[in-house]
């Protein structure tokens, strides 16, 4: 993304024709939307539409996304929110589609324009970039539908809210609501219009947070602990802080686990890069990636260390991918985060 998910993401729903399961932040992408409607409105028998979005994401529930809502109950889907005010946990910032119980659509960049743009690419375009894995591995799907399935668990859920028009926060947009269908540029010249596709046998494994994101023997450090002398790791964040924890913190005393570890690799003697974003969204200061930047570049110095930060906005709107390239041993692992 921006260069083709759209198109991905789209083929993927007019090709449904029993059942389709969203999970994500947000929904904002008119035409994406209006598709999952006429699916709705032209399979027979009816196709089950359900779709979980956050309760309470960044800048709010725009009328846009309350439009979008309205649409696909009107045409008969189900629209879950988790309720922001009593959550059962933080956010729901990962994102998986489900199509007919076969085909898992999982990655990095909202269902909204900014991303998943419309366009005729062919001029170029604009956008933030994004990254969306396509499978048909029966372990896979199977995995991302059970997951969907305890989420939204009504009767054991009570952090569920289902649309309703009279709802005074997840309900109808105001009277005579348009939404807007704006998506395009020709900043950016989008090279990546063709996905890439590759058939054959992977190792691959699914991490969900906050249940098992931070294993130190799988997942993104158990990747990270394995990289070493002669092997190169390339880093793509949003948003990488410091440290975490307060604001008044500091690395000594709240570091940041995921920085530690890349410098770890690079004191192991890896070639390590990082490539944050240098306008990032959703209201997070500039300055923290700056800051993060610096820190890095000090280290690099004082220490000698195989290891560089950039700040960058190559798309023109951003980073939204946040994933990690390793090369161990002769191999290459793609890691890709919400």
């Amino acid at each position: 993304a921006p260069d083709s998910a759209y198109e991905v993401v789209r083929a993927e729903i007019d090709r449904a024709t029993e059942s389709l399961y969203y999970a994500g932040h947000t929904l904002t992408n008119v035409d994406l939307a209006e598709a999952i409607v006429a699916r709705l409105r032209s399979v027979r028998p009816p196709m089950t539409v359900t779709l979980l979005l956050d309760g309470a994401p960044e800048g709010g529930i725009t009328d846009q996304q309350r439009w979008i809502c309205q649409q696909i109950e009107d045409a008969g889907g189900q629209v879950y929110y988790m309720d922001g005010a009593r959550p059962r946990y933080g956010a729901i910032v990962g994102r998986t589609l489900i199509v007919d119980e076969r085909v898992l659509l999982t990655g990095a960049g909202e269902l909204a324009y900014l991303t998943m743009r419309a366009d005729d690419k062919t001029d170029g375009t604009v956008g933030r970039r994004g990254a969306w894995m396509v499978t048909d591995a029966p372990g896979a799907v199977a995995h991302a539908l059970d997951v969907f399935g305890q989420d939204v668990d009504p009767t054991h859920h009570r952090d569920l809210v289902r649309w309703s028009a009279a709802h005074p926060e997840y309900g109808a947009p105001p009277p005579g609501f348009e939404p807007s269908r704006d998506s395009g540029g020709t900043l950016y010249s989008a090279p990546y219009t063709v996905p890439l596709t590759i058939d054959g046998a992977f190792e691959m494994e699914l991490i969900q947070a906050p249940e098992n994101s931070l294993n130190s023997q799988a997942g993104l450090f158990g990747l990270v602990a394995r990289v070493g002398a002669g092997d190169r790791m390339w880093v793509v964040q949003s948003h990488e802080p410091l440290h975490w924890g307060p604001a008044q913190g500091n690395p000594e005393t709240d570091p940041n686990p995921r920085l530690e570890a890349y410098l770890a690799a690079a004191r192991r003697g890896a070639q390590v890069k990082l490539l944050l974003d240098r306008s990032p969204p959703d209201g997070r200061p500039p300055t923290a990636n700056q800051e993060t930047c610096a820190h890095v570049r000090q280290l690099a110095a004082a220490e000698e260390l195989d290891i560089d930060c950039r700040l960058a906005t190559p798309m023109g709107a951003g980073l939204g991918t946040n994933a990690l390239l390793v090369w161990d041993d002769g191999k290459g692992h793609v890691h890709l985060g919400s």
